[in-house]
C-alpha cells in the first residue's frame, strides 16, 4: 500500500486558521525541518541538540497560504529524502518533523535587530564576527521567530501521555473558564491542547487573578501537562514519528 507523504487535507485547514498575514506592517509566518534530539538518542544512540535543518518564510503575498502549502510538501519530501548528517552519521528520517510558528513574526522588528547585530559584527571585524556575518539569513530567521506580531497570542497546552479521557477533561476546564480553543491535535506521544489569547479578556482569564494556568499547573502538572508560551507547532497533517507503531503517524487535527 501507498503511504501519503502528507494528509493534504489536515495540512489544509491548519494553514486555514492561521491568521492572516499584514503587508501595512509586514509580518510572515515561518515553517521549519527539525531534527528532535530525543528521537535522534532513541534511534542513533547518540546525543544530538535540537537543529533546525530547513527554514522557510511564508511572506504576505494575495497567495500565500497556496505557497505555504508548496512549502509544507517540499519539507515533506526533504523530510524522507534529504541528506542530513550528524558528524559521521546519516540522520534518519524518522527523527525530523515539521515545525510551525502560530503567530505572525513582525518584520520590521526582526530587521532592526538584525541591523544592529551585521553593523556590530562589521566593525569587529575579528574571525567569529566575520563568520556570523556569513550566516545572515540564519541570523534573520531566529529573529523573527524571537518578534511576535501585536495581536496574536497563542498558549499550547502539551499533555504528554495519550490519554484522551484526560484530555478531555482539561479541554472542558478550558471551556467552563470561557477561553477559546483554537485547535486540537494529537501528537506522538499526547495532545496538545491550542488556546487563542488574542483578545485582553481571554488573556486575564488565563493569567490573571486566580488565573486558568495557576489551576491547570496545580491539578495537572504531575500527570504530564506543560504550558507552552509561543510554541512551534507540529504540522498536522505531516508524519511524526511513534515509537512501537507499525504504520507511519501523522499528527492529526481532532477538533
Amino acid at each position: 500500500m501507498k503511504l501519503e507523504l502528507i494528509i493534504e487535507s489536515d495540512v489544509r485547514e491548519f494553514i486555514d486558521r492561521l491568521p492572516a498575514l499584514s503587508v501595512d506592517r509586514p509580518t510572515v509566518h515561518l515553517l521549519m525541518l527539525a531534527i528532535r534530539s530525543r528521537i535522534a538518542k532513541e534511534l542513533l544512540g547518540v546525543r544530538i541538540r535540537d537543529l533546525v535543518v530547513e527554514r522557510k518564510i511564508i511572506r504576505p503575498t494575495s497567495v500565500w497560504k497556496q505557497r505555504y502549502f508548496n512549502k509544507v510538501y517540499n519539507l515533506a519530501l526533504l523530510q524522507h529524502h534529504g541528506r542530513y548528517h550528524y558528524r559521521d552519521t546519516m540522520v534518519p528520517s524518522e527523527s525530523m518533523a515539521i515545525y510551525a510558528t502560530l503567530s505572525p513574526r513582525d518584520v520590521l522588528r526582526a530587521v532592526a535587530e538584525s541591523l544592529k547585530l551585521s553593523v556590530n559584527d562589521l566593525y569587529q571585524r575579528d574571525e567569529s564576527s566575520l563568520m556570523s556575518l556569513s550566516r545572515q539569513d540564519i541570523h534573520f530567521f531566529s529573529n523573527l521567530h524571537k518578534h511576535r506580531a501585536k495581536g496574536s497570542m497563542f498558549v499550547t497546552l502539551d499533555l504528554d501521555v495519550l490519554d484522551k479521557s484526560l484530555m478531555y477533561e482539561i479541554k472542558e476546564m478550558v471551556e467552563e473558564a470561557g477561553v477559546p480553543i483554537w485547535m486540537i491535535t494529537e501528537t506522538s506521544r499526547g495532545y496538545h491542547i491550542i488556546l487563542n489569547l488574542s483578545k485582553e479578556e481571554h488573556a486575564r482569564v488565563f493569567y490573571g487573578q486566580e488565573s486558568l494556568l495557576h489551576k491547570l499547573r496545580i491539578r495537572y502538572a504531575s500527570k504530564g501537562l506543560e504550558i507552552q508560551k509561543d510554541s512551534q507547532e507540529c504540522v498536522p497533517g505531516t508524519r511524526y514519528y511513534r515509537k512501537d507503531s507499525s504504520r507511519p503517524f501523522y499528527v492529526r487535527i481532532l477538533e
